[in-house]
């Protein structure tokens, strides 16, 4: 992991020296997206960007878009193992800094109808403290609020519903059944390109509980296999 840390610091993306990279012999750069290339309230890059990309390319840098590497490892043979029956048992999310309790509400009232067994994944303390907000939360079993509690409750036959997008696709690398509640566009456009299912929070009353007792596979599309492997195929 050490070729990962960085030991140059930028303001921005514009004030590197890009010719002095390549007299380092560097050709490949990665670059984040949210709050790094873009805001994270945009939804597309700009001219700006799109010019600066170009002239990389000119330079001989290698500019590729492998899509969301969170998603590389769903594959089709992976994705053919996720259940495309619902499980007696779900795990939910919620997202306390964008709350709709109407909605929340909603979602909580038809998890608790339709299965048997039902856990909430706290992300954040906020996340905790925003549960105590509903009714109807008393047979709810809440996991601890970190990361090996959930990748533990992920391991077993359990579905995934909430509005936590990277939960959701943490729920998909571990085979579960996932369902994306949308709270703003970066959701409903990644699910546009990569089709995983998600539906729009304030579409709940109007389409959870059909698709959560619907059969369906798990497809996720939009991903170059090839370039991805090329890519990796660098660091070997």
């Amino acid at each position: 992991m050490e070729q990962y840390i960085p030991d140059i610091y930028q303001k921005s993306i514009y004030t590197i020296n890009y010719e002095k990279l390549i007299d380092r012999g560097i050709k490949c750069l990665l670059f984040d997206l949210d709050n790094t290339i873009i805001t994270y309230k945009e939804n597309m890059p700009n001219d700006k960007i799109m010019t600066l990309f170009f002239r990389l390319e000119e330079m001989g840098f290698k500019v590729w878009n492998t899509g969301c590497p969170t998603l590389w490892g769903l594959t089709p043979e992976f994705c053919g193992e996720i259940p495309s029956k619902k499980s007696d048992k779900v795990i939910f999310t919620l997202t306390s800094y964008e709350s709709d309790k109407k909605n929340d509400q909603l979602m909580i009232d038809i998890l608790i109808y339709n299965y048997k067994e039902v856990y909430y994944w706290p992300q954040s303390l906020g996340d905790a403290e925003y549960l105590k907000c509903f009714k109807n939360t008393e047979k709810i079993k809440v996991i601890a609020p970190n990361l090996p509690a959930y990748d533990q409750i992920l391991n077993e036959d359990i579905d995934y519903v909430g509005n936590r997008l990277h939960g959701g696709i943490f729920a998909l690398q571990h085979k579960c059944r996932t369902i994306i509640i949308s709270i703003d566009y970066r959701a409903e456009e990644m699910s546009d390109t990569y089709s995983f299912k998600c539906i729009k929070r304030t579409e709940i009353n109007k389409s959870l509980e059909n698709l959560i007792n619907s059969d369906w596979e798990t497809k996720i599309t939009g991903l170059d296999f090839e370039k991805i492997a090329e890519w990796k195929r660098q660091f070997e």
